[in-house]
């Protein structure tokens, strides 16, 4: 236990900082997704649309097994 608590004592700082950080972080990761799923929404039909045409003629070539 005792090595427990000066871990955390000497590193008490650098994890709330660090969390800290990861928080923020994801709030603006959050942010940043939420911006771009609100401006790429109104085209998203057509863009499936355009992709799933675009990649009909793509086939799937089975990799050959090795024996």
């Amino acid at each position: 236990m005792k090595r427990i608590k000066e871990f955390f004592d000497e590193n008490g700082k650098q994890i709330c900082i660090y969390t800290a950080c990861l928080a923020v972080g994801g709030l603006a990761t959050i942010g940043a997704i939420h911006i771009v799923t609100r401006y790429t929404h109104q085209y998203s039909a057509q863009v499936k649309g355009a992709g799933n045409r675009r990649f009909t003629h793509i086939k799937w070539i089975p990799q050959a097994k090795a024996d």
